[in-house]
């Protein structure tokens, strides 16, 4: 009715930019007057990564590389795997991998410890959830493609 999009005004805008900083870059008045009146509601958070422009910052130019490698191998059509990153968020997802996920610990117990190996890890989600509980595990994956973002996450 006033001209605005009423989703998007509850929303605030941030990038994280390359050196690991979160910038707000729309909506830090809407926090402000909110946090000021003890608004108790979940606020929502668009998060964009935001890239350096200079082609010298080699960070940057290697996050592109491999953003520009999803896009070529899924053709933006649909993830085999989630990919834990802001700028996949709204890649439609073939698997959810969290239900098989469940199922394996339900499986194996704890993996505190253990060395696991994935074979045919595709983009190493199931290594990167293992890794977090404590595993040392390693990915065999056919694809460089699909090696390469699974590395992303050392960037």
């Amino acid at each position: 009715k006033n001209g605005y999009d009423q989703d998007k005004e509850k929303r605030i805008r941030v990038k994280i930019r390359s050196d690991g900083m979160i910038e707000c870059t729309d909506g830090h008045h809407r926090i402000s007057m909110l946090r000021h009146m003890g608004h108790p509601k979940q606020i929502l958070v668009d998060v964009r990564m935001g890239l350096d422009t200079q082609t010298s910052n080699p960070r940057a130019r290697k996050w592109r590389d491999i953003k520009q490698k999803a896009f070529d191998l899924y053709n933006k059509k649909f993830l085999y795997q989630p990919i834990d990153h802001p700028d996949f968020a709204d890649w439609e997802v073939n698997r959810s991998c969290v239900d098989r996920f469940e199922h394996i610990l339900s499986f194996v117990g704890s993996v505190d410890g253990k060395r696991i190996l994935d074979i045919g890890s595709c983009t190493g989600w199931f290594c990167h959830r293992l890794v977090e509980r404590g595993a040392r595990a390693v990915g065999v994956e056919k694809h460089r493609g699909r090696v390469d973002i699974a590395r992303m996450r050392l960037l």
